[in-house]
């Protein structure tokens, strides 16, 4: 299949996570000068601390990210990145609402709240992208047995293609529901359609008997795909005889 187009999903994989990365690294920055503020502010509603203890908590906090960042990494290289970066953005939320509402005496537990959530979501944003330009950009695979096709599709964010459907030549197509599998029959090639990202599945009357999504390939390949499925279902292909017959073709004589 065409892996030349570009779609919304890997729009956001290569330039949507790099984006975020790069607003969560200048917001750090910037939160920096406020939180020094709120350490030493006692009258705006702050902390009160000096300013030696003041510049040693956002140092120490900082020179604790490193170990939780090699903790972090060795989570995401065993568990994958999906999970660590969704349990690290609710450890980082966590920490800020904590630390927003706890006072002084919840500010270290706020802090590595916070830091081990970096822990884990630095090198789970850095993984997906790794994984996804590593693994290439094959999303989809048919395979043909002769009397069947079985279509795999591999998700966004997922390590291994998934089984799609199953079509086979006297027109049943087996597709998922839930876990498990729902049989159709179509056994005319008009009856194999494209909807969008969908392959549609309808009888002679045009009633739709089902759809499956396929959305990491180009219209063209999604068209070709449709109409490869048609040609092993359809049952009213018939031999064209040509007409008119050649001239050239030499003729028994008569008796």
């Amino acid at each position: 299949m065409s892996q030349g187009r570009l779609t919304l999903a890997r729009i956001v994989t290569f330039i949507g996570i790099p984006a975020l990365i790069a607003i969560e690294r200048g917001a750090y920055y910037a939160i920096r000068g406020v939180f020094r503020r709120y350490l030493m502010d006692e009258p705006g509603g702050g902390l009160g601390l000096s300013r030696l203890e003041s510049a040693q908590i956002p140092a120490t906090w900082t020179l604790s990210m490193l170990p939780l960042l090699l903790v972090g990494g060795l989570i995401v290289f065993a568990a994958g990145p999906r999970i660590p970066l969704v349990a690290g953005f609710a450890l980082m939320a966590a920490g800020a609402m904590i630390l927003g509402h706890g006072g002084q005496a919840a500010l270290w537990p706020a802090l590595l709240l916070i830091a081990a959530g970096q822990g884990l979501v630095k090198p789970a944003s850095y993984s997906v992208i790794a994984h996804e330009i590593g693994r290439g950009m094959d999303k989809v695979l048919l395979a043909d047995h002769g009397d069947r096709y079985v279509v795999y599709a591999r998700r966004l964010f997922r390590d291994r293609a998934r089984f799609a459907m199953a079509i086979h030549d006297d027109g049943r197509i087996l597709v998922p529901e839930g876990k498990k599998l729902r049989e159709l029959v179509v056994r005319s090639r008009f009856g194999v359609t494209v909807w969008g990202d969908y392959i549609r599945f309808a009888d002679k009357n045009g009633t739709d008997l089902g759809r499956v999504s396929i959305p990491w390939i180009a219209p063209e390949d999604r068209r070709e795909l449709a109409r490869r499925i048609g040609q092993l279902v359809d049952r009213e292909q018939t031999d064209f005889i040509a007409w008119p017959p050649d001239a050239d073709v030499d003729r028994a004589p008569r008796r």
